[in-house]
Protein backbone atom coordinates (compact mmCIF):
# COMPACT_ATOMS: atom_id res chain seq x y z
CA UNK A 1 0.00 0.00 0.00
CA UNK A 2 1.45 3.30 -0.72
CA UNK A 3 2.49 5.96 2.30
CA UNK A 4 -0.08 8.23 1.22
CA UNK A 5 -2.82 5.61 1.21
CA UNK A 6 -1.64 4.71 4.69
CA UNK A 7 -1.61 8.09 5.84
CA UNK A 8 -5.08 8.57 4.97
CA UNK A 9 -6.72 5.87 6.01
CA UNK A 10 -4.69 6.34 9.02
CA UNK A 11 -6.21 10.15 9.64
CA UNK A 12 -9.94 7.97 8.71
CA UNK A 13 -9.61 5.42 11.42
CA UNK A 14 -8.52 8.13 14.31
CA UNK A 15 -11.68 10.25 13.23
CA UNK A 16 -13.65 7.05 13.86
CA UNK A 17 -12.37 5.92 16.78
CA UNK A 18 -12.53 9.77 18.99
CA UNK A 19 -16.11 10.14 17.74
CA UNK A 20 -18.38 9.37 20.97
CA UNK A 21 -21.72 7.61 20.95
CA UNK A 22 -24.79 8.37 22.36
CA UNK A 23 -24.04 8.24 25.90
CA UNK A 24 -23.93 10.83 27.75
CA UNK A 25 -21.40 9.11 30.01
CA UNK A 26 -18.66 9.45 27.48
CA UNK A 27 -19.88 13.27 26.37
CA UNK A 28 -18.36 14.84 29.07
CA UNK A 29 -14.18 15.13 29.47
CA UNK A 30 -12.76 11.89 30.84
CA UNK A 31 -11.07 13.40 34.26
CA UNK A 32 -14.10 15.41 35.40
CA UNK A 33 -16.42 12.18 34.17
CA UNK A 34 -14.04 9.90 36.62
CA UNK A 35 -13.82 12.19 39.46
CA UNK A 36 -17.37 13.32 39.72
CA UNK A 37 -19.43 11.38 37.85
CA UNK A 38 -18.04 8.04 39.10
CA UNK A 39 -15.81 8.75 42.48
CA UNK A 40 -17.49 11.68 44.24
CA UNK A 41 -21.16 11.16 43.21
CA UNK A 42 -23.24 10.03 46.44
CA UNK A 43 -25.90 7.68 46.13
CA UNK A 44 -27.75 8.97 48.50
CA UNK A 45 -28.65 12.13 46.51
CA UNK A 46 -31.58 11.22 44.92
CA UNK A 47 -31.35 12.21 41.71
CA UNK A 48 -31.82 10.49 38.08
CA UNK A 49 -30.63 8.09 36.73
CA UNK A 50 -29.27 7.24 39.82
CA UNK A 51 -32.30 7.10 41.99
CA UNK A 52 -32.92 4.65 45.08
CA UNK A 53 -36.42 3.11 46.26
CA UNK A 54 -37.00 4.74 49.66
CA UNK A 55 -39.86 1.91 50.62
CA UNK A 56 -37.74 1.75 53.73
CA UNK A 57 -38.33 1.91 57.94
CA UNK A 58 -36.07 4.03 59.30
CA UNK A 59 -35.62 7.62 57.82
CA UNK A 60 -31.25 7.30 58.92
CA UNK A 61 -30.60 4.35 57.02
CA UNK A 62 -28.13 4.52 54.34
CA UNK A 63 -28.38 1.85 52.20
CA UNK A 64 -31.53 1.67 49.41
CA UNK A 65 -32.89 -0.56 47.36
CA UNK A 66 -31.72 0.39 43.76
CA UNK A 67 -34.57 1.52 41.54
CA UNK A 68 -34.77 1.77 37.65
CA UNK A 69 -32.80 4.39 37.29
CA UNK A 70 -29.58 2.80 39.25
CA UNK A 71 -30.00 -0.13 36.76
CA UNK A 72 -30.03 2.49 33.83
CA UNK A 73 -26.60 3.77 35.48
CA UNK A 74 -24.80 0.57 35.49
CA UNK A 75 -25.76 -0.17 31.59
CA UNK A 76 -24.75 3.02 30.76
CA UNK A 77 -21.28 2.49 32.45
CA UNK A 78 -20.93 -1.09 30.69
CA UNK A 79 -21.54 0.07 27.88
CA UNK A 80 -18.90 3.13 28.44
CA UNK A 81 -16.29 0.75 29.95
CA UNK A 82 -16.52 -1.56 26.90
CA UNK A 83 -16.07 1.44 24.79
CA UNK A 84 -13.55 3.25 26.50
CA UNK A 85 -11.48 0.26 26.18
CA UNK A 86 -11.74 -0.32 22.20
CA UNK A 87 -10.92 3.16 21.73
CA UNK A 88 -7.82 3.14 24.19
CA UNK A 89 -6.73 0.06 22.07
CA UNK A 90 -6.74 1.81 18.90
CA UNK A 91 -5.68 5.18 20.27
CA UNK A 92 -2.76 4.38 21.96
CA UNK A 93 0.54 4.81 19.95
CA UNK A 94 -0.98 6.69 16.78
CA UNK A 95 0.39 9.29 15.75
CA UNK A 96 -1.99 12.03 17.50
CA UNK A 97 -1.21 11.77 20.98
CA UNK A 98 -4.44 10.82 23.00
CA UNK A 99 -3.09 9.44 26.45
CA UNK A 100 -3.34 6.28 28.28
CA UNK A 101 -3.03 7.36 31.95
CA UNK A 102 -6.62 9.48 32.33
CA UNK A 103 -8.37 6.60 29.87
CA UNK A 104 -7.21 3.81 32.24
CA UNK A 105 -8.37 5.55 35.06
CA UNK A 106 -11.89 5.58 33.60
CA UNK A 107 -11.90 2.03 32.89
CA UNK A 108 -10.96 1.22 36.00
CA UNK A 109 -13.40 3.46 38.48
CA UNK A 110 -16.33 2.10 36.00
CA UNK A 111 -15.46 -1.00 36.84
CA UNK A 112 -15.44 -0.26 40.79
CA UNK A 113 -18.11 1.68 40.82
CA UNK A 114 -20.16 -1.46 39.21
CA UNK A 115 -18.79 -3.56 41.49
CA UNK A 116 -19.63 -1.15 43.90
CA UNK A 117 -23.48 -0.44 43.58
CA UNK A 118 -23.02 -4.64 43.22
CA UNK A 119 -21.50 -4.94 46.78
CA UNK A 120 -24.13 -2.11 48.16
CA UNK A 121 -27.01 -3.85 46.85
CA UNK A 122 -25.53 -7.72 48.40
CA UNK A 123 -25.12 -5.78 51.57
CA UNK A 124 -29.03 -4.77 51.56
CA UNK A 125 -29.97 -8.26 50.37
CA UNK A 126 -28.15 -10.00 52.96
CA UNK A 127 -27.57 -7.50 56.02
CA UNK A 128 -27.50 -10.68 58.15
CA UNK A 129 -24.40 -12.38 56.74
CA UNK A 130 -20.94 -12.26 59.42
CA UNK A 131 -19.19 -9.72 56.58
CA UNK A 132 -21.99 -7.04 56.83
CA UNK A 133 -23.57 -7.71 60.51
CA UNK A 134 -21.35 -5.94 62.44
CA UNK A 135 -20.38 -2.81 60.00
CA UNK A 136 -24.01 -2.13 58.06
CA UNK A 137 -26.18 -0.87 60.83
CA UNK A 138 -29.01 1.25 60.39
CA UNK A 139 -27.78 4.14 60.62
CA UNK A 140 -24.21 4.21 58.76
CA UNK A 141 -22.99 3.83 55.15
CA UNK A 142 -20.67 1.20 55.15
CA UNK A 143 -21.14 0.41 51.19
CA UNK A 144 -19.65 3.11 49.25
CA UNK A 145 -19.69 2.69 45.41
CA UNK A 146 -17.08 5.96 45.34
CA UNK A 147 -14.17 3.93 47.08
CA UNK A 148 -14.57 1.15 45.10
CA UNK A 149 -14.24 3.33 41.92
CA UNK A 150 -11.52 5.10 43.20
CA UNK A 151 -9.60 1.67 44.27
CA UNK A 152 -11.08 0.32 40.49
CA UNK A 153 -9.11 3.24 39.13
CA UNK A 154 -5.71 2.71 41.35
CA UNK A 155 -5.75 -1.21 40.60
CA UNK A 156 -6.58 -0.36 36.78
CA UNK A 157 -3.56 1.93 36.16
CA UNK A 158 -1.08 0.21 38.80
CA UNK A 159 -1.72 -2.75 36.00
CA UNK A 160 -1.15 -0.91 32.76
CA UNK A 161 1.75 1.42 33.83
CA UNK A 162 3.00 -0.51 36.61
CA UNK A 163 3.47 2.48 39.03
CA UNK A 164 3.12 1.67 42.79
CA UNK A 165 4.41 4.84 44.91
CA UNK A 166 3.81 7.77 42.75
CA UNK A 167 0.42 6.22 41.84
CA UNK A 168 -0.48 5.75 45.49
CA UNK A 169 0.88 9.73 46.20
CA UNK A 170 -1.62 10.35 43.11
CA UNK A 171 -4.95 9.16 44.25
CA UNK A 172 -4.24 10.21 47.81
CA UNK A 173 -3.59 13.83 46.45
CA UNK A 174 -7.33 13.64 44.70
CA UNK A 175 -9.08 12.41 47.95
CA UNK A 176 -7.41 14.03 50.39
CA UNK A 177 -7.74 11.08 53.11
CA UNK A 178 -5.28 9.67 55.33
CA UNK A 179 -7.55 6.50 56.12
CA UNK A 180 -7.50 5.56 52.00
CA UNK A 181 -3.70 5.21 51.44
CA UNK A 182 -3.93 1.41 53.04
CA UNK A 183 -6.52 0.60 50.79
CA UNK A 184 -4.67 2.06 47.74
CA UNK A 185 -1.42 0.79 49.08
CA UNK A 186 -2.80 -3.14 49.21
CA UNK A 187 -4.56 -2.28 45.85
CA UNK A 188 -1.33 -1.22 43.88
CA UNK A 189 0.83 -3.91 45.18
CA UNK A 190 -2.15 -6.82 44.57
CA UNK A 191 -2.89 -5.58 40.66
CA UNK A 192 1.19 -5.13 40.34
CA UNK A 193 1.39 -8.88 41.03
CA UNK A 194 -1.02 -10.28 38.85
CA UNK A 195 0.42 -7.93 35.96
CA UNK A 196 3.62 -9.03 36.55
CA UNK A 197 2.48 -12.52 36.40
CA UNK A 198 1.04 -12.12 33.14
CA UNK A 199 3.84 -9.75 31.51
CA UNK A 200 6.67 -8.23 32.82
CA UNK A 201 7.16 -5.34 31.12
CA UNK A 202 4.52 -2.55 31.28
CA UNK A 203 2.44 -0.86 28.44
CA UNK A 204 5.34 1.40 27.80
CA UNK A 205 8.02 -0.32 27.64
CA UNK A 206 6.32 -3.35 25.42
CA UNK A 207 5.46 -0.46 23.19
CA UNK A 208 9.35 0.80 22.86
CA UNK A 209 10.18 -2.86 22.06
CA UNK A 210 7.26 -3.23 19.45
CA UNK A 211 8.37 -0.38 18.13
CA UNK A 212 12.46 -1.45 18.07
CA UNK A 213 13.13 1.55 19.60
CA UNK A 214 16.95 1.31 21.27
CA UNK A 215 16.39 1.31 24.97
CA UNK A 216 18.67 0.16 28.05
CA UNK A 217 16.92 -0.60 31.35
CA UNK A 218 18.55 -0.07 34.29
CA UNK A 219 16.99 -2.98 35.95
CA UNK A 220 18.45 -4.99 33.95
CA UNK A 221 21.85 -7.08 34.83
CA UNK A 222 24.36 -7.94 32.56
CA UNK A 223 27.46 -9.75 32.63
CA UNK A 224 30.56 -8.45 31.12
CA UNK A 225 33.32 -11.21 29.77
CA UNK A 226 34.64 -8.98 26.72
CA UNK A 227 37.89 -6.62 27.09
CA UNK A 228 37.96 -3.41 25.90
CA UNK A 229 41.19 -4.60 24.16
CA UNK A 230 39.11 -7.15 23.02
CA UNK A 231 36.84 -4.64 21.51
CA UNK A 232 39.03 -2.63 19.29
CA UNK A 233 40.90 -5.54 17.95
CA UNK A 234 40.30 -6.62 14.72
CA UNK A 235 38.86 -10.12 13.52
CA UNK A 236 41.18 -11.42 11.36
CA UNK A 237 43.97 -12.77 13.22
CA UNK A 238 47.45 -11.75 13.12
CA UNK A 239 45.92 -8.29 11.96
CA UNK A 240 47.48 -4.43 14.05
CA UNK A 241 45.48 -1.61 15.24
CA UNK A 242 46.62 1.08 13.04
CA UNK A 243 47.72 4.08 14.70
CA UNK A 244 49.76 6.95 14.37
CA UNK A 245 52.92 7.75 17.20
CA UNK A 246 54.00 11.11 18.49
CA UNK A 247 57.57 9.89 18.83
CA UNK A 248 59.47 7.82 16.55
CA UNK A 249 57.62 7.85 13.15
CA UNK A 250 58.93 9.57 10.39
CA UNK A 251 57.75 11.22 7.13
CA UNK A 252 57.92 8.19 5.57
CA UNK A 253 56.14 6.09 7.94
CA UNK A 254 52.86 8.17 8.00
CA UNK A 255 52.62 7.77 3.91
CA UNK A 256 53.10 4.27 3.95
CA UNK A 257 50.43 3.89 6.22
CA UNK A 258 48.14 5.94 4.51
CA UNK A 259 48.72 3.74 1.45
CA UNK A 260 47.88 0.76 2.90
CA UNK A 261 44.90 1.37 4.89
CA UNK A 262 41.91 3.02 3.70
CA UNK A 263 40.84 4.27 7.51
CA UNK A 264 39.10 7.62 7.80
CA UNK A 265 40.96 8.89 10.67
CA UNK A 266 43.91 7.53 13.07
CA UNK A 267 44.08 7.40 16.96
CA UNK A 268 47.57 8.86 17.77
CA UNK A 269 49.48 7.70 20.77
CA UNK A 270 52.41 8.65 22.13
CA UNK A 271 55.06 6.05 21.00
CA UNK A 272 54.81 2.59 19.85
CA UNK A 273 56.22 1.13 23.39
CA UNK A 274 53.76 3.66 25.52
CA UNK A 275 50.31 2.82 23.46
CA UNK A 276 48.74 5.96 25.31
CA UNK A 277 46.03 7.50 23.53
CA UNK A 278 46.29 11.30 22.99
CA UNK A 279 44.40 12.17 20.65
CA UNK A 280 42.75 11.36 17.00
CA UNK A 281 43.30 12.22 13.31
CA UNK A 282 41.35 12.77 10.31
CA UNK A 283 42.86 11.21 7.40
CA UNK A 284 41.81 14.39 5.01
CA UNK A 285 43.85 16.69 7.74
CA UNK A 286 46.91 14.06 7.74
CA UNK A 287 46.87 14.11 4.35
CA UNK A 288 46.73 17.86 3.68
CA UNK A 289 50.04 18.35 5.88
CA UNK A 290 51.64 16.52 4.07
CA UNK A 291 50.58 18.05 0.81
CA UNK A 292 51.88 21.72 2.51
CA UNK A 293 54.85 20.09 4.05
CA UNK A 294 56.00 18.50 0.46
CA UNK A 295 55.11 21.63 -1.77
CA UNK A 296 56.88 24.01 0.93
CA UNK A 297 54.02 25.73 1.62
CA UNK A 298 54.39 28.80 4.21
CA UNK A 299 51.60 30.49 5.37
CA UNK A 300 52.58 33.98 5.92
CA UNK A 301 50.32 36.90 7.09
CA UNK A 302 51.35 39.81 4.70
CA UNK A 303 52.31 42.60 6.46
CA UNK A 304 50.62 46.38 5.49
CA UNK A 305 51.89 49.78 5.90
CA UNK A 306 50.65 53.11 4.90
CA UNK A 307 51.41 54.63 1.45
CA UNK A 308 53.55 58.10 1.20
CA UNK A 309 50.46 59.75 0.27
CA UNK A 310 48.09 58.21 2.53
CA UNK A 311 45.99 56.42 0.00
CA UNK A 312 45.33 53.86 1.93
CA UNK A 313 47.68 50.17 2.44
CA UNK A 314 49.63 47.82 0.48
CA UNK A 315 51.81 44.77 0.96
CA UNK A 316 55.13 44.83 0.71
CA UNK A 317 57.25 43.39 -2.12
CA UNK A 318 58.84 40.68 -0.28
CA UNK A 319 57.00 39.47 3.43
CA UNK A 320 59.14 39.05 6.57
CA UNK A 321 59.86 35.35 7.06
CA UNK A 322 62.15 36.17 10.49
Amino acid sequence: MPNGCFNVLSCLKDTFVMLQPRNKRNRRFPLDFVLKDIIVRRDIVVTKPLDYKRNITSVGERIMEAGPGVNQSLYLLLLALIWKFTITIFTFGIKVPTGLFIPSLAMGAIMGRVVGVGMQQLALTYRDMWPFRAACTTNENCMAPGLYAMIGAAACLAGVTRMTVSLVVIMFELTGRVDYIVPLMATVVASKWVADAIEREGIYDAHIQLNHYPFLDNKHSFRYSTKAIDLVRSAEPYRELHRLSQRGMTLQDIEKTLKRTSHNGFPITISKDIPYLIGFVLRRDLCLAIVQQANKVLWIEPIYHPTKNGGGLKAPDEADRS
